[in-house]
Order: structure tokens, then sequence, then C-alpha cells
């Protein structure tokens, strides 16, 4: 079996290929591999204890980062969510205008059956109409929180936040 060993083969090439089979520059070798591998160790100590909340000023400045950026997404999502519900209430009042509209136009032309549908489709609207006003006044003032709560954070934690980034770099 030790004639299938893989040192042994390379040593009956080395012949051929004399750098595989030199073992002088050994010693110079494993010494590289040591002070890379070190470097890489201490890298990697230093991730490893800013995961686990060893390596305080990393930690704490990471979580500082964390809060201010999650702040800052549910203000923009909130604010969305203003816009988008300020387009519904829009949408609402224009459709029944058109209805209203439709109505006189419909009221002229002696077209009864038509009014009634077109009032009930008015009294449909006007219901949806005041849901999103209600949903909109709701979510102004989740915005309004949102905005505050970040404001609040920046006042509290701006200074703390910089002395941190130039202390970790």
């Amino acid at each position: 079996m030790s004639e299938n060993n893989f040192f042994n083969l390379i040593m009956k090439d080395a012949a051929n290929h004399p750098e595989v089979g030199d073992l002088s520059k050994l010693d110079e070798k494993l010494a590289a591999d040591l002070a890379a591998r070190q470097k890489l160790d201490a890298a990697n100590t230093l991730r490893r204890e800013t995961a686990q909340g060893i390596n305080a000023p990393r930690a704490i400045y990471n979580q500082l980062r964390k809060e201010s950026f999650d702040l800052t997404e549910q203000a923009r999502g909130a604010e969305t969510r203003v816009n988008n519900e300020e387009a519904n209430v829009r949408m609402f009042q224009s459709q029944i205008e058109d209805l209203l509209r439709r109505k006189k136009k419909a009221d002229g032309l002696g077209q009864l059956g038509e009014v009634r549908n077109i009032e009930r489709g008015i009294l449909a609207q006007e219901n949806e109409l005041l849901n999103a006003r209600e949903r909109l006044l709701k979510l102004q003032r989740d915005n309004h929180a949102c905005v505050n709560a970040l404001k609040n954070w920046k006042t509290a934690n701006s200074a703390r936040l910089a002395e941190l980034q130039k202390l970790v770099g």
C-alpha cells in the first residue's frame, strides 16, 4: 500500500519537478503561512467578539446604526402608506363627481332606472370615501408618531453615534 502513497509518487517524479520535492524552504513557507493565519485569526476574533457583544464599542455602534436604519425605514414606509391612502381618497372623490355628472345627465334624459342605479353607486362610493378618510387619519397619526420617534432618537443618539464612529473607524 505504501507504493500508492501520494508523497512517494511525488518523490518519484521529483527529477522532473525539483520545486515540488524541495524541502529546503519548508520552514520559510510554514512561517509565512503562520503569519497569514494569525492575521486572519485576529480579524475573525474581532468579528466574533463584535457579534457576541464582547467588543463593546463596535457592538454598540452596530446596534445604534441598526436602530437608526429601522426607524428611518419605518418612517419611509409610513409616509408611503399615507401617500397611497391620500390617492385613494382623491380617487373616490373623483368617482363620486363622475357619478353626479352621470346622474345629472341621466335625469335630464328622463332615465329614472339609470338615476336610481347611479344613486346606489354614489352611496357605495361615499361609504368607501368615509372609510378611506378614517384610514387616512389613522395612517397620518402613525406617520407622525414614526417621524417623532426618529427625531427623538436622532437628538438622543446622534452625538454618541458620531463618537463611536470616530472610535471604531
